[in-house]
């Protein structure tokens, strides 16, 4: 559901921006998001929205790095790259996820530097540059900086996993639900303000000259972020930075599917090469980490049937 939520989420944004500023689409989706927030934390499941003592600043910086500066990234280039390739795009994040953590690890994480993983890290490396092949050529473009504005989207996401999980992991006391909507709250901020300073307020007419644009922010910010933010935080807590970012390999799955359905979109051979890349670096990233996780679930298993063990001789 999440990577449905997330997938579409690229096609609705390009439909939202082709009519309004980027900047106001952005924070628009924000409002929708919090309020919905709001009423289904607060009212919907009888939640505390309230943070633990001395967590606010850390909970906000995290919204900001997890929510507003990469919307104010990803609203800006959709408006000059098709959804399918912002999609692509996004499916680099469990890499660069994996690529934070080598550098500087979670609790959870540690001892992960492996040359399987730094193979994984050259070969999605390479699969990122397939895809801004074409643009490379034209690196004065409005396609190239948009799509160099959706990997700075991307590189964000992966910062934000890992500031979620350090968040959980040093915060007593921090739920799932104060997280999601504090930092939603912060990234809201931050947006109008944007909104209000690099954008004109568009007038009604604007807003409803196409009957999808206003049906596509409502979309945006209940299922794409309200709904998705829940259960993305939900599986930070649950999972970890690196086993949830790999969620992001169904989103461009569904991006492609429904950006060649509304928007008739297919892309070029090295955009799929470069995808081909990318899932290729995650697997080996991914099946590193499988044997490790292996390896200490079997260590545990042998602790507490050698346990009983010793009790019994002693």
């Amino acid at each position: 559901m999440l990577a449905l939520f997330w997938g579409g989420s690229f096609v609705a944004i390009k439909e939202v921006v082709n009519v309004v500023p980027s900047w106001f689409a952005a924070a628009a989706r924000l409002w929708v998001a919090t309020f919905s927030l709001y009423i289904l934390f607060k009212y919907g499941m009888h939640k505390s929205l309230r943070l633990p003592k001395g967590a606010h600043v850390k909970v906000w910086i995290a919204g900001l790095v997890t929510i507003g500066i990469p919307f104010a990234f990803l609203f800006w280039g959709e408006r000059f790259i098709s959804a399918g390739l912002a999609g692509m795009l996004n499916g680099s994040v469990p890499l660069m996820t994996a690529g934070i953590v080598l550098i500087a690890p979670t609790k959870d994480e540690e001892g992960s530097l492996s040359i399987r993983m730094l193979i994984g890290l050259g070969i999605g490396f390479l699969g990122i540059i397939s895809i801004f092949a074409p643009l490379i050529a034209r690196p004065g473009s409005q396609e190239f900086w948009g799509a160099l504005a959706v990997t700075m989207m991307a590189l964000c996401y992966a910062i934000g996993n890992v500031l979620n999980k350090r968040n959980f992991q040093s915060i007593k006391g921090l739920s799932v639900y104060g997280s999601v909507f504090h930092q939603s709250l912060a990234s809201l901020i931050f947006l109008t303000l944007g909104a209000a300073i690099f954008n004109p307020l568009p007038s009604w007419e604007n807003l409803t000259a196409k009957t999808s644009t206003i049906p596509s922010i409502i979309y945006l910010g209940t299922c794409s972020t309200a709904l998705a933010l829940s259960f993305y935080f939900y599986l930070i807590k649950k999972w970890g930075s690196v086993k949830t970012s790999s969620i992001a390999y169904l989103i461009p799955v569904f991006t492609l599917i429904l950006d060649g359905m509304i928007f008739g979109n297919v892309p070029n051979f090295s955009a799929w090469l470069g995808m081909a890349f990318i899932l290729l670096g995650i697997t080996l990233i991914r099946s590193q980490k499988s044997k490790r996780l292996l390896k200490t679930e079997i260590k545990n298993i042998r602790v507490q049937h050698t346990k009983p063990l010793v009790r019994k001789a002693s």
